[in-house]
């Protein structure tokens, strides 16, 4: 009987390639992306008179009424913003958070009138109608009454690319800033805290309270590593 020979033949599988993943842009460039939560906080002020039935509410703790503040020179001079510069040549704003809260003692404060509200909201810049007039039109704005107490708090995501100031881009979820060619002496791009209220009218001020404290939060991300962390 004759013998059968198997012969077995070795299989070969053939190797795929990963294609890169472009998510981010090429990692070779990019380098690893970083996320970051930036933060600081501005009081807001009562500025009344002594019966407390008029008044304004304001950044300044003096009788200049600032309704307004550009919050990106604030942002690109915080000191763990500058310190990041320093490792990454890329840089994007993913978004904002605005955390709104009272903070004002009413048993020292009851000439204030309690039904006063306090609006906030973002823009990229405010027109010429005062800000204090024009925030509580705003339907993304976030309110609270200080001598209630209370809190309040909003999200502001981006599109793409908002172009701004002078036809400058701004912010946006697919705009990297160069980190080289911005400090908080940068004026081409602005982002605006804006308060207002209603049922107060302007007047000069005989005293002042601390009634609010805003805190703004910046989701930022880092790319392209320009030097290592322990240079």
């Amino acid at each position: 009987m004759e013998k059968t020979t198997v012969v077995k033949r070795k299989v070969y599988k053939k190797k795929r390639v990963k294609k890169a993943r472009l998510n981010t842009g090429n990692y070779a460039f990019m380098g690893k992306v970083v996320k970051r939560v930036h933060e600081w906080s501005s009081p807001i002020y009562c500025y009344s008179t002594s019966t407390g039935e008029t008044g304004t509410y304001t950044f300044a703790n003096n009788s200049t009424a600032v309704f307004q503040l550009n919050l990106l020179p604030s942002l690109f001079g915080l000191s763990e913003f500058v310190s990041m510069k320093t490792d990454y040549q890329l840089m994007k704003i993913k978004g904002v958070t605005f955390e709104l809260r009272a903070t004002s003692n009413t048993s020292g404060q009851q000439n204030l009138i309690s039904s006063s509200q306090l609006y906030c909201d973002l823009f990229l810049s405010m027109p010429a109608l005062q800000t204090n007039q024009y925030v509580p039109s705003s339907q993304s704005a976030i309110k609270i009454i200080p001598m209630s107490g209370g809190y309040a708090r909003k999200y502001y995501s981006f599109p793409d690319i908002i172009a701004g100031n002078q036809g400058y881009p701004q912010v946006g979820s697919k705009l990297w800033y160069n980190t080289t060619q911005i400090s908080d002496a940068t004026t081409n791009v602005s982002l605006i805290a804006g308060i207002g209220f209603t049922n107060y009218s302007q007047t000069t001020a005989l005293f002042n309270y601390k009634v609010a404290e805003l805190t703004f939060k910046f989701y930022i991300e880092w790319a392209r590593p320009c030097r290592t962390q322990s240079q």
